[in-house]
């Protein structure tokens, strides 16, 4: 497998991109981590027919993250703008912090006057995953309480990531004058991580190592989960 992933609308559909993209590349180092005979064989065994049982099956969620859907905006009709804050707003510190820190606040609220349709969504976002996992739990499937510190940071380590491989991929493209324009979205992305500092790089990368290192030993080695439950969100 070389991606990470596909968006999908259903689990039919994001079971047939994964098997698209699952085939093995020999000296792929996704190959190498499962000692060179690479990940199991993709298959759509169980996806048409939901299981009737789910002993056994662990389930992690990370309840602060799974419950912050504030920015739902789906079908909601626009409200009119607030009355405007004058209040400068500080700069926030993204600065990395390999050390966890405390669980986040379960419902930070970024907006001051919430409209009654963003409210509505993010307890509709809350209701169906919460039906979700009464349904798997009803199927004998165990739901463990996670907490992921760090998780903001890792978002913007994340987003670095993103920025820094746009501006390798696409170097010659943004700098070429007599090349086609890229679309303005890519050429944002292209001109922040051109901007940024190997120090700031090298930072972001150390706080994803750690990051996967926890995940894979506390989580998933210590609490023996199967998945992690979260939100469909793109």
């Amino acid at each position: 497998m070389v991606k990470s992933g596909v968006l999908a609308a259903t689990v039919r559909d994001a079971a047939l991109g994964f098997a698209a993209i699952a085939p093995t590349k020999p000296h792929h180092h996704y190959t190498r981590l499962y000692g060179g005979a690479g990940p199991p064989a993709p298959h759509l065994r169980g996806v048409a027919a939901a299981p009737s049982r789910l002993d056994g099956v662990r389930l992690g969620l990370f309840k602060a993250h799974a419950h912050d859907a504030d920015q739902v905006r789906t079908h909601l009709r626009p409200e009119p703008n607030p009355e405007p804050n004058h209040a400068p707003n500080p700069e926030p510190n993204h600065a990395p912090n390999p050390n966890p820190d405390p669980e986040p606040n379960p419902n930070p609220n970024p907006n001051p006057n919430p409209s009654p349709n963003a409210h509505g969504a993010h307890q509709g976002a809350i209701d169906a995953l919460t039906a979700g996992l009464e349904h798997l739990r009803s199927l004998g499937a165990e739901i463990i309480e996670i907490a992921i510190p760090n998780l903001h940071a890792l978002s913007v380590a994340h987003g670095m990531k993103i920025s820094t491989e746009f501006a390798l991929g696409f170097d010659k493209l943004y700098h070429d004058a007599s090349a086609p324009a890229l679309e303005a979205n890519t050429r944002l992305t292209v001109g922040v991580g051109s901007s940024m500092s190997a120090l700031e790089v090298l930072a972001g990368e150390q706080l994803r190592g750690w990051a996967f290192e926890y995940v894979t030993r506390e989580l998933f080695a210590e609490l023996r989960l199967s998945a992690i439950v979260t939100p469909a969100y793109a």
